[in-house]
């Protein structure tokens, strides 16, 4: 019950530091507002931060209706924090097989269906912004 607590209380801060960092309306500021050097604690906050982004990515989920969110913030901070070492440890992440057996988050590739895509691990590779199909990626993704 200790560890369902601890985990919620992460979850939710992770959730509050991705509307902070990325709010809904642009006049509320953005990621490039933030100066990290008028912070004294703020590189130890980070590597906090990327701890426990790298816990949930690393433990076991049932599927629940918010676990979409909270892997596309906890990726998207992962790449904002941790741009150098993100794709090592998110591209072989155990949260994505959540969504590999749910049909809504597959895609079938090629005509003749042999192919599934897991549409999540799509979205993840097009936020990466590194390879030079992110753009197709992410267009595939929102079909």
């Amino acid at each position: 019950m200790f560890l369902i607590a601890i985990r919620n209380f992460q979850r939710y801060w992770i959730n509050r530091l991705h509307e902070t960092l990325y709010p809904s309306i642009y006049y509320l500021g953005t990621v490039a507002s933030l100066d990290v050097a008028l912070i004294p604690e703020a590189h130890r906050a980070i590597e906090i931060v990327k701890g426990w982004s790298r816990d949930f990515l690393y433990t076991h989920h049932r599927w629940e209706p918010r676990l979409l969110t909270t892997v596309y913030q906890t990726v998207n901070l992962c790449f904002y924090l941790d741009r150098p070492n993100a794709r090592q440890y998110i591209h072989g992440a155990p949260v994505f097989n959540v969504f590999n057996m749910i049909p809504d988050y597959r895609r079938h590739l090629g005509g003749n269906n042999s192919q599934v895509a897991c549409v999540v691990r799509e979205l993840v590779r097009s936020l990466q912004g590194t390879d030079d199909i992110f753009i197709s990626v992410g267009i595939m993704f929102v079909k």
